[in-house]
């Protein structure tokens, strides 16, 4: 009887939890495998435990800060899907909205190459954002936003880093390499005449708002497409 009690044991807290982590790694392993990975001389396992720190670290990109607090906060435990009808939670702080100015025009000119035009204006903006204190938080299109929540205690962010943050992107936008030499494109010139621009040549240019108060950090969407983020 003993016997059969510690089997009835050994069988639900080691041989199924670890049938069922064999059966899950086998199918990470199967999709990583779809997605183009290799397995290398260390084996299976180790290029698992490799692509799952990669995924980790890609999620923690994709969703940035504010997405950390709000997925751990939207599982539910002991499931693996995340809960989109609960409330959000109340924050403070600096909010900057900021858009790329005649992009629908300059996507015009420079066609595919307007994804290296708008990751150089994300890498500046992202940079400066993260030296002053603040959280790159969305990306839509030819506008980003980032955030300098209050802390812990309660006290209020900085306003003054968040202003600093815009004042070194606006100079870093105009001294950029890239962006210069994609404004003397022959597509960017004959889209933006010379003799018609403010200062006489064509220069990339950013629009920024900035704004401290309340909002609802939460996660918009449904299980299938959810975005972290603030109203």
């Amino acid at each position: 009887l003993a016997s059969l009690v510690f089997m009835m044991d050994l069988n639900r807290l080691v041989i199924e939890p670890t049938e069922n982590m064999s059966g899950a790694m086998r199918m990470v392993s199967e999709k990583l495998l779809d997605l183009g990975g290799e397995v290398g001389p260390d084996g299976e396992a180790a290029y698992i435990e490799s692509s799952i720190t990669k995924i980790v670290a890609l999620l923690n990109v994709s969703f940035g800060a504010a997405g950390t607090r709000i997925v751990s906060a939207n599982m539910k435990p002991g499931s693996s899907e995340l809960q989109t009808l609960i409330p959000g939670a109340k924050v403070s702080g600096i909010y900057a909205f900021c858009d790329i100015r005649e992009f629908t025009a300059s996507t015009e000119a420079l066609q595919e190459r307007i994804v290296v035009f708008v990751n150089e204006f994300g890498r500046i903006t992202h940079e400066n954002c993260v030296k002053t204190g603040g959280a790159p938080n969305k990306n839509v299109g030819d506008a980003f936003l980032c955030c300098w929540l209050d802390g812990k205690n309660g006290e209020p962010p900085a306003a003054d880093e968040a202003l600093l943050s815009y004042r070194r992107a606006i100079m870093d936008i105009r001294t950029s390499e890239t962006l210069n030499a994609m404004s003397q494109d022959r597509k960017i010139v004959e889209r933006f005449p010379p003799n018609k621009q403010e200062f006489g040549q064509y220069y990339p240019r950013m629009g920024i708002g900035l704004n401290y108060g309340e909002s609802i950090e939460v996660a918009i969407g449904t299980s299938k497409k959810m975005d972290a983020s603030y109203l």
